[in-house]
């Protein structure tokens, strides 16, 4: 790939890796850091781009793990970089987080219990248990691939149902 190409076709996707790594790191200079680096990592595979069917992809992937790289490096002394409020580590979930996740998880656990048993023992074994789409649709005696649309139809059902329960809620506030 040559220079032109590589300005043609590699630059103008920088505004979008810079965008996923400031959702990752926080912080406009470690993601124009990181921006610049995954630049420079792609210019020395310039002649290997071509084997890529989306070069957009490729940076995205390569921008997300160089940001998480970036976070686990700043782990071990998980005090420096961390952003505060009043002076609290933001790591340490407050009363009202857990309380939230909490009243989160008991909607979910009911709309699971009314939907479709299929759906639901999808996304129990998949989502909560962890298992992988391949030990399930091995159980289930399944093609992957359409395991895979059965348990995102079955997240997109609880999505709506969730977001419906949500909304429903809202209202109720609005007019007591």
């Amino acid at each position: 790939m040559s220079e032109k190409e590589f300005s043609e076709k590699v630059l103008p996707v920088s505004n979008r890796l810079y965008s996923v790594s400031y959702r990752i790191l926080e912080s406009k200079e470690d993601s124009e850091d990181a921006v610049q680096e995954v630049m420079i990592r792609l210019w020395n595979m310039r002649t290997k781009l071509k084997e890529y069917s989306s070069i957009e992809a490729l940076g995205v992937t390569m921008i997300r793990n160089y940001s998480i790289d970036i976070i686990r490096k700043r782990r071990p002394g998980m005090t420096e970089g961390l952003r505060t409020i009043d002076g609290k580590s933001m790591d340490v979930p407050s009363p009202y987080d857990i309380l939230a996740e909490s009243e989160t998880r008991g909607i979910v656990a009911d709309i699971l219990d009314n939907m479709p048993k299929d759906y639901s023992d999808l996304i129990r074994q998949h989502d909560i248990e962890g298992f992988d789409y391949s030990e399930i649709a091995a159980e289930r005696d399944q093609n992957v691939n359409s395991l895979r649309v059965t348990i995102s139809r079955a997240r997109k059902m609880l999505r709506d149902e969730y977001r419906r329960l949500g909304y429903e809620k809202r209202a109720t506030k609005g007019t007591a």
